[in-house]
């Protein structure tokens, strides 16, 4: 696997533990991710396929939240240089779309996305 397609293997973990952070994956967020791939996002679309295609096997292997952001957060962190500011401000709208797919948003959601924020600024 490339570097680049690391990132959206991460992003896939991230996005299932936001998605998990209120306990449970609901339709509404599998869906919004769809829709997101499906749609693509400029820069991003054909590989938004691997970050969809991993939610999916974290969902069946009921993956526990804090280990596949821990994991995302490593890869990322790893593949840094690739992260433009473009890329962390679109990976931000994604994960936040997701966790808005199933209203409310939950305070355990958006605690994920307020660490993933100041995590990614730290990068």
């Amino acid at each position: 696997m490339e570097a680049k397609e690391k990132v959206y293997y991460a992003l896939g973990h991230l996005a299932y533990a936001i998605a998990k952070a209120d306990g449970e994956v609901q339709n509404h967020e599998k869906q919004m991710l769809h829709k997101i791939v499906q749609e693509g996002v400029k820069h991003h679309h054909a590989n938004l396929d691997i970050t969809a295609i991993i939610f999916g096997i974290l969902e069946e292997d009921r993956k526990d939240r804090e280990s596949a952001y821990n994991y995302a957060m490593k890869e990322f962190t790893r593949y840094k240089s690739l992260l433009k500011e473009k890329h962390k401000l679109d990976f931000v709208q994604i994960i936040e779309k997701i966790a808005q797919a199933f209203p409310p948003v939950e305070q355990e959601e958006q605690a994920y996305i307020e660490r993933f924020k100041k995590d990614l600024q730290s990068l």
